[in-house]
């Protein structure tokens, strides 16, 4: 990754996934676990953390192409082996460094008075809602239309995915939390923005607040369900927005606008943690408003660095491909039948992120006009403004592509 080789970094995150499994599920686990330093779980709590958000990453970016195998072949041996999934690991990883009993989302307090005390419930809410993929899974897994090709059943589908009772009421109860942690930071976020931009304190509570904002904006399925509520979440799109621009303008002051030496040394490029540039290729798919999109595409185009697996050229090349997709779906229907058309876009990155593909709905002008489904590929190995697109035919086991990236039972 390091040297923009995401092979080598699939292989580096396979290996670490496949140890972690085996320390955490091994008959002497705890043993182990104690050995590895003084205060263990703090130390691989920390590592847990990273490469629990890079396994996430790995599963749409395949180390060859759909249906030549898992991107993690170790890992995926390890889970079958030891009778576990993807998402029971990740919950496995994040129960790692536990919180203080009496910190937890049910003991938020008025008030936050360091970030230091904010970070600590904010980790403890982050760690509630890593069952959010495991919730969206199994629902998965337990509907009989995934693998359909009717566009009906299918439709019905996304609407009994994203408004399931148990997600629903998974994601209430987030929602609640996150506000009250929204009204205790927002006092003291406030305060330490007034002060030095430059000092340590407001770095760290503006990249605190975006990872807040990122999981309130972007990790609440049910409020995709309706276009309506989407609309309604632009102010929200926008704040993720102006906080971005702002941790952005902070990095390239951090490096003393050197960009030479950001070019030369890939170390001054690579986050391992940060989610800035998948939240902003999310916005310019999902957000609603025209002109955020737009912004949010200009942002990402302009994006310093890479996200751990992710190529940031990629993400920008899908997102443009997007707003193509996204002009010609205007053209025709309410905007409930565009946003349900909208509902098929699927895309993953081949070739360790080196080739997109995207499914999406076009008119067939030869079918009388009709919409179906088509599928597009286009290699991203040189500037963006040079990736053609190509129309091939629809690959994988089934007629949704999350069901072969997804699904644990396909």
């Amino acid at each position: 990754m390091l040297r923009g080789n995401r092979r080598a970094g699939l292989d580096h995150v396979n290996h670490g996934l496949a140890l972690l499994l085996s320390l955490l599920t091994d008959e002497d686990a705890a043993r182990q676990v104690a050995s590895v330093a003084p205060n263990p779980k703090q130390l691989l709590g920390t590592i847990a953390d990273v490469f629990a958000h890079l396994a996430s990453q790995a599963r749409t970016i395949l180390r060859g192409r759909v249906g030549h195998g898992p991107s993690l072949p170790n890992l995926a041996k390890g889970l079958k082996q030891k009778k576990q999934t993807m998402d029971s690991f990740l919950v496995l990883l994040s129960d790692l460094a536990p919180a203080p009993a009496t910190i937890s989302i049910d003991t938020i307090p008025d008030v936050f008075n360091t970030l230091d005390e904010f970070g600590q419930y904010w980790a403890a809410t982050r760690r509630h809602h890593t069952a959010l993929t495991k919730i969206m899974t199994d629902v998965m897994n337990d509907a009989d239309t995934i693998s359909t090709n009717n566009e009906e059943s299918i439709n019905r589908f996304y609407a009994e995915l994203l408004g399931n009772k148990r997600l629903r009421d998974f994601c209430d109860t987030s929602r609640k939390a996150t506000h009250k942690l929204d009204t205790a930071f927002r006092p003291l976020f406030n305060k330490v923005l007034m002060g030095d931009p430059s000092s340590p304190d407001y770095i760290r509570a503006v990249h605190l607040r975006l990872q807040f904002l990122g999981m309130v904006v972007f990790e609440d399925p049910p409020q995709y369900l309706q276009v309506a509520a989407l609309e309604a979440r632009t102010p929200l799109f926008r704040e993720y927005l102006t906080l971005a621009s702002l941790a952005l303008r902070m990095l390239f002051q951090q490096r003393d606008n050197d960009i030479k030496a950001a070019a030369v040394n890939p170390a001054h490029q690579l986050s391992l943690q940060c989610g800035i540039a998948w939240n902003l290729f999310i916005m310019a798919l999902f957000c609603r408003d025209p002109p955020t999109r737009d912004e949010a595409l200009h942002l990402l185009r302009d994006y310093p660095g890479h996200d751990g697996l992710w190529d940031t050229r990629a993400l920008h090349a899908l997102a443009l491909k997007n707003r193509d997709v996204e002009r010609a779906n205007m053209a025709e229907g309410t905007p409930d039948e565009q946003w349900r058309r909208l509902w098929r876009r699927e895309f993953v990155f081949e070739d360790a992120g080196e080739r997109v593909v995207l499914r999406f709905m076009a008119k067939d002008e030869e079918k009388g006009g009709e919409w179906t489904l088509v599928e597009e590929a286009a290699e991203v190995r040189t500037r963006v403004e040079d990736v053609r697109w190509v129309r091939q035919p629809l690959r994988g086991q089934s007629w949704l592509l999350m069901a072969d990236l997804y699904a644990d039972k396909f």
